[in-house]
């Protein structure tokens, strides 16, 4: 294994962009555009990390001190679907879950779009295992978005 890593590994995280694959479209879908029903909040985990759209009862029950208010009636539209995982588990049936992500980009009200992709977390109940995967796919949370337009 050391020699493996030190003939040029690298050890990390990773995206596996599964946007174009079927197989991964239970939930969100590139190019789906939804509106907020309530207001939300960005947050990032820490600095240089992807943004998260959470909901209010998300970010009251964890409060960040990175919390950007989002107002109703802003949307998202979707642009990428994703799993992550590191290279001690990668994705195979029978492993460890991984959840898949949907990215996009946020406009708040008609006016202003924020400048870098956010992650849209799903609504973590009733999720569906990808054949042959262990990633799991999960609902739209739909008490939080409406789904506005589609491709």
């Amino acid at each position: 294994m050391i020699l493996l890593c030190l003939s040029g590994c690298a050890m990390g995280k990773r995206i596996v962009d599964v946007s174009n694959d079927p197989r991964f479209q239970g939930g969100y879908r590139v190019g789906q555009t939804y509106r907020l029903r309530t207001s939300g909040f960005l947050v990032t985990p820490s600095p240089g990390e992807t943004w998260e759209l959470w909901t209010a009862a998300e970010e009251a029950a964890e409060p960040s001190s990175t919390a950007v208010a989002v107002p109703a009636g802003s949307t998202v539209r979707i642009v990428r679907l994703g799993y992550l995982y590191d290279d001690y588990h990668p994705p195979v049936t029978g492993g460890q879950l991984e959840m898949l992500f949907a990215y996009g980009r946020l406009k708040f009200g008609s006016r202003m779009e924020f400048p870098s992709q956010v992650l849209v977390l799903p609504k973590l109940r009733d999720a569906e295992t990808v054949p042959g995967t262990s990633v799991q796919v999960f609902p739209v949370d739909g008490e939080f978005l409406d789904l506005v337009g589609s491709p």
